[in-house]
């Protein structure tokens, strides 16, 4: 009963194969499997930024942004250049809805232009379409792991692989619920004229913000259908039972984030 009032509140978590990380309010905790099998780990203190952030939940600040801070402090330094470039693209999008090209296009230099446009159109649907799939077979095993730990710390407050083993890899909180509430909000922004170019550039935007108030104030795992195409994505893509080592390396990452707090 007392690990259960003591225990840390838990803000998240992501996984790549070979590593685990668990995040709470203050702490980032990373365990990977080295090449001689043995598991590592190291915690860092997030940034003053995010723990205001996580502790403030009030704070006037549209809930996107928590997520992109989110995703940006977990991501890896060269998905972190890809945001920060695509941030800027649809910055620039909104402050000159109206801008042209300085090199109009022609004939003789129309492939040159459309090419670039055609791969940042197309580049992040291979990208997210690719690490679905490949993500059953080589991040499924270590993303089970780290919602069966996490949610072994959060039914009991316990890090033991006892524990650990009773859960299930497929977690109703984990970020696979957004998949559809986000696709369904693109589709409907894709309806607005396109003379409304400043409405039209920034719906999609406002269809995700609202999609996060929607978690925050329902929860999308309480909407029937959002959380059964959670679970389906997970079950069938995103996850996948995990072994032993698996396990043991999320167990080191729960661990040293709850020894990290006392």
């Amino acid at each position: 009963r007392n690990k259960l009032m003591n225990k840390i509140k838990i803000m998240g978590g992501s996984s790549t194969e070979g590593r685990i990380r668990i995040q709470s309010g203050d702490f980032q905790s990373s365990a990977w499997l080295e090449k001689n099998g043995t598991i590592s780990c190291e915690v860092h203190v997030l940034p003053k930024i995010f723990r205001s952030l996580y502790k403030n939940d009030n704070l006037p600040i549209p809930r996107i942004i928590r997520l992109l801070l989110f995703i940006f402090d977990q991501a890896k330094p060269i998905v972190k250049v890809l945001i920060i470039g695509f941030l800027s693209i649809m910055i620039f999008k909104l402050l000159f809805p109206g801008y042209k090209p300085l090199f109009p296009m022609s004939e003789d230099n129309k492939p040159f232009i459309e090419l670039p446009i055609w791969i940042y159109q197309v580049l992040p649907y291979v990208f997210f379409g690719s690490l679905f799939f490949l993500s059953k077979f080589f991040i499924g095993p270590w993303h089970g792991a780290e919602h069966m730990a996490i949610a072994a710390y959060e039914r009991t407050g316990s890090t033991e692989i006892s524990y650990i083993k009773k859960e299930n890899p497929v977690n109703p909180k984990c970020g696979g619920r957004f998949v559809l509430p986000i696709i369904l909000a693109q589709y409907l922004s894709h309806l607005v004229p396109h003379e409304l170019v400043l409405i039209r550039a920034i719906s999609p935007w406002v269809g995700i913000e609202i999609c996060l108030w929607i978690d925050k104030l329902v929860g999308l795992d309480k909407i029937p259908v959002f959380s059964q195409a959670s679970t389906l994505l997970q079950k069938y893509i995103t996850t996948s039972q995990p072994r032993e080592i698996q396990l043991l390396t999320a167990q080191s990452a729960i661990r040293a984030l709850v020894n990290a707090h006392k």
